[in-house]
């Protein structure tokens, strides 16, 4: 009956055996499952999504409760020093 909330391991090179890992430990377990931030990262990764969104689709198939999160925008991650650099630059 529990919740895993997990981001990936890797999401470049080996981005499909990091969603095979994840979907591991959800079947293991048996717990609901958000894998956040489902993406693949450099391009020449891009397609991987394909495939890692048809073996979720799969586990679903299966009777498995597993979704996931995307970005809602282009970036790959912001962090705290957003919030910050307005500032800095202000001080200019």
């Amino acid at each position: 009956g529990g919740i895993i909330a997990a981001h990936l391991r890797d999401e470049a090179d080996a981005f499909e055996e990091a969603v095979e890992e994840f979907l591991y430990v959800m079947r293991q377990s048996g717990a609901k499952c958000v894998l956040s931030h489902h993406k693949a990262a450099y391009p020449q990764n891009h397609g991987k999504v394909k495939k890692t969104l048809a073996m979720v689709e799969k586990a679903n198939a299966e009777g498995y409760d597993v979704h996931v999160d995307v970005y809602p925008y282009p970036a790959s991650c912001t962090n705290l020093s957003a919030r910050f650099i307005p500032a800095l630059l202000s001080k200019s």
